[in-house]
């Protein structure tokens, strides 16, 4: 029996040797010098058009499934004027890699800009263009810092129908998209099994977009991920993805038509932070602020139809400057429009924290002839200082005040200086006090005590539950089936035999960290 099983060992460890071995390393180095094959720094390829893809049953003669191919950014920088166009796939566990060099002389920041004169107007149309290739890895990163940087295109990274293992993390993607009101970031479509981490994305049209239409839809949690991103200073959407993502850790804000192209395209672009399509999404930890429509926006391409099966939880949503007369509120979470059709069904708001905001926490609307809304549970969020402009905290229009199908309760709600604890139901206002007598429901009416606040003060603020806070410390519900911890990974709840806090954060101690994430982007 040992005998045999060191056989099986054995072979094993041929096999993944021999794989080591199988998998090359290519290079590209625009000022090499050498023979032009890509075998060395040396005699690197000298430009993007150069790469030779491998072919044949076995692959060979080029780039194969599980090479990696190094670009050279210098010593400091160094700029490629042309598209990265990738020739073939990768495979499942072996995907092809790109990546900065990690030796010094070729470690410095790759820049791909694609001539564009002002953003990418004239410009390229793509950064990198993967194709419909499968099992594709951009990788920026050296020493934990973003050293690839595209600009001046219309897109930056470009993925067609219904891909696998696309992987871009640690790129910076800045002044892209053109004036007409087009273009984004990165653009996936009907992507499956793909990961954004780490990028920056700022001054440009759209930001991360996954987006496609309603088939080939990923059917559970965890399909795809969208995580510890920096998008902000866009015309249009900071996230948009269209199934089974899970969104968190994101920084998004500042999306507002006319930061980048004409005021004009407000008539066009529809400026929210991240919105999840279809269905399967978990959405947390993220921080969005100062969006021109909604923060939080669970949409889809063809009238909100036919959606289920989303969790919002641990998200932080504020305004620091109020918006222009021309639309002057932001809304936290909206769903709905008067078009709206169809069906939605297992939806989760719950622990979010919304602050400072001109228009309602929640937005909910609704064709009562023809909307089917089952198993929506809002809960333990706070609302605070909401509906600055629209002079409203919650809005849901539907079924003449029938709460059927949704359940919102234990939230703590307060108007604060300048906003609103009015909820809108149907076609009348009421205060907090008699929504919870009409439906005996257990709302709470309190001035939530943060570390430290002052209206719109943005990341000045602290967040986190004060010690001398009695509205949200220990007053939420357990909602452990859907989730357990709070924005910073802490358990809930804290102390483990004490009740939920409600908002974002779960009380600790007197003096947490407040966010500092935002003054790189400020």
């Amino acid at each position: 029996m040992k005998a045999l099983q060191y056989i099986i060992v054995l072979l094993i460890s041929v096999a993944v040797f021999a794989a080591e071995v199988d998998a090359a390393s290519w290079y590209i180095d625009k000022d090499a010098v050498g023979k032009d094959d890509g075998s060395s720094w040396t005699s690197a390829w000298t430009s993007f058009s150069a790469i030779q893809w491998g072919s044949g049953s076995t692959c060979s003669g080029g780039v194969c499934p599980g090479d990696t191919v190094y670009i050279s950014g210098g010593s400091t920088t160094k700029s490629y004027y042309e598209t990265l166009t990738i020739g073939r796939s990768g495979e499942e566990g072996s995907p092809i890699t790109f990546k900065v060099g990690q030796e010094a002389g070729h470690n410095g920041t790759v820049i791909i800009d694609g001539g564009g004169t002002s953003y990418g107007d004239g410009g390229r149309d793509y950064g990198i263009n993967s194709g419909d290739y499968n099992y594709i890895t951009i990788n920026g990163e050296v020493s934990g810092q973003r050293r690839l940087d595209i600009h001046n295109v219309h897109i930056g990274v470009y993925n067609v129908w219904n891909t696998l293992g696309l992987t871009v993390r640690y790129v910076k993607i800045h002044d892209f998209g053109i004036s007409s009101g087009s273009g984004a970031a990165i653009y996936a479509f009907n992507a499956h099994e793909t990961e954004i981490a780490y990028c920056e994305v700022y001054n440009g049209y759209a930001g991360i977009v996954s987006s496609g239409n309603d088939t080939n839809l990923s059917t559970s949690y965890g399909d795809n991920s969208i995580h510890d991103n920096i998008v902000y200073h866009l015309d249009d959407d900071g996230i948009v993805a269209d199934s089974g993502y899970d969104i968190y850790n994101n920084i998004v804000g500042d999306l507002y038509p006319g930061n980048n192209f004409s005021i004009d395209l407000r008539y066009k672009a529809h400026s929210d932070g991240i919105v999840p399509k279809f269905q399967y999404h978990r959405v947390y930890n993220n921080v969005v602020y100062d969006v021109w429509n909604a923060a939080l926006y669970p949409g889809q391409n063809t009238n909100w139809q036919n959606m289920a099966h989303f969790r919002f939880y641990n998200n932080l949503v504020f305004n620091t400057n109020p918006h222009p007369v021309d639309f002057p509120y932001m809304t936290a979470f909206a769903w709905g429009g008067n078009t709206a059709y169809g069906t939605l069904d297992d939806m989760v708001v719950a622990n979010n924290t919304f602050v400072d905001l001109g228009g309602y926490a929640i937005r909910f609307t609704r064709n009562e002839i023809t909307d089917t809304v089952t198993n929506v549970v809002i809960k333990n969020n706070i609302f605070y200082n909401v509906g600055r402009t629209i002079k409203g905290a919650i809005s849901i229009t539907w079924d003449n005040n029938n709460l059927s199908g949704m359940e919102l309760d234990n939230n703590v709600i307060h108007e604060g200086a300048s906003g609103s604890q009015g909820i809108r139901f149907g076609d009348g206002y009421s205060t907090v006090e008699a929504f919870n007598l009409a439906r005996g429901l257990t709302n709470i009416h309190e001035v939530p005590a943060f570390v430290s606040y002052t209206e719109l003060g943005g990341i000045s603020n602290n967040y986190h539950l004060a010690s001398s806070d009695t509205a949200a410390r220990d007053k939420g519900v357990d909602l452990s089936a859907y989730f357990s911890t709070d924005k910073e990974g802490n358990p809930r709840p804290y102390p483990k035999n004490s009740a939920w806090d409600i908002g974002a954060y779960e009380y600790e101690n007197e003096s947490p960290a407040k966010i500092t994430t935002l003054k790189m982007i400020k």
